[in-house]
């Protein structure tokens, strides 16, 4: 079995001690010792989560869909949940989201992945996909998201609260399908959110702060004047973007400055656009 990624590749090598493995056909009861191995996964995204530790910080889950039993808090820096052939993992019904990144209070920058998965947080019209909050922060919170589709049911997609407003937050998503909103609480001069190759079909909101944070778009197709609030510090670059309409059928159309909220706005036109 041969992946492209480098990660896959070391999972399924000899030495792949960092690695926690969950399957549908696996349990989270086992006894001999061995829990997580490729041959003794667990069943649930809980129990995989809840055993990750700084030396053990990838979760590696295989085809299929989960349904979490709670709100699952990711607070091992440089940890991974990884999907194979993009599993679906269902929030919790009654649980404000599905996952919270949220770190604890020790030194330095940290950062969590989440890569080839299918997040369903469409339990109720509020609930969350991804929260971060960076409260026990005392350096930048890194947050990557790759090869991620978000489905919902109302609920921001991805929520981010930034409690310590002395430390930055940075989101940086990749190939990704935001259904629901994209909540962005800007703190910090240095935070950065950036989406490249993205679908922020909930539009993107972030609050007033008076911060010189960067957020850009590139190749995105965002919500039709979704970008909302902001302020003229918050720079605003979209690169090659489109806007959708949210109707029966879709409609599309170049971004323009109707789209750009209160931001600072600077729009880089897909080539040959008259805009």
């Amino acid at each position: 079995m041969k992946f492209t990624n480098n990660v896959y590749n070391k999972a399924f090598s000899e030495n792949a001690d960092n690695v926690i493995w969950v399957a549908k056909y696996g349990s989270d009861e086992y006894s001999n010792g061995r829990m997580g191995d490729i041959d003794c996964p667990y069943a649930s995204i809980d129990a995989a989560v809840a055993a990750m530790t700084d030396t053990k910080n990838t979760v590696i889950v295989l085809p299929g869909s989960y349904n979490l039993s709670g709100e699952v808090t990711c607070s091992i820096s440089g940890g991974q949940i990884i999907g194979i052939g993009k599993p679906t993992i269902v929030a919790a019904e009654g649980k404000n989201a599905g996952f919270v990144v949220a770190m604890a209070e020790t030194t330095g920058t940290k950062q969590f992945t989440f890569d080839s998965l299918c997040i369903d947080h469409s339990r109720d019209n509020e609930q969350v996909g991804i929260q971060v909050d960076n409260a026990k922060m005392k350096a930048k919170l890194i947050l990557y998201l790759n090869d991620i589709e978000f489905n919902n049911n109302g609920g921001n997609s991805l929520d981010v609260d930034h409690t310590v407003t002395t430390d930055a937050i940075r989101v940086y998503a990749n190939r990704s399908g935001f259904e629901g909103p994209v909540n962005a609480d800007v703190g910090d001069d240095a935070d950065r959110f950036r989406f490249e190759d993205c679908t922020l079909r909930g539009g993107l909101v972030t609050n007033d702060g008076e911060f010189e944070a960067e957020i850009m778009c590139k190749n995105c197709i965002i919500k039709h004047e979704g970008i909302t609030v902001g302020d003229a510090k918050q720079r605003l670059f979209l690169l090659g973007c489109y806007s959708e309409t949210d109707g029966d059928p879709n409609s599309y159309a170049y971004i323009d400055t109707g789209d750009t909220g209160g931001h600072a706005a600077t729009i880089i036109p897909i080539e040959g656009s008259s805009e």
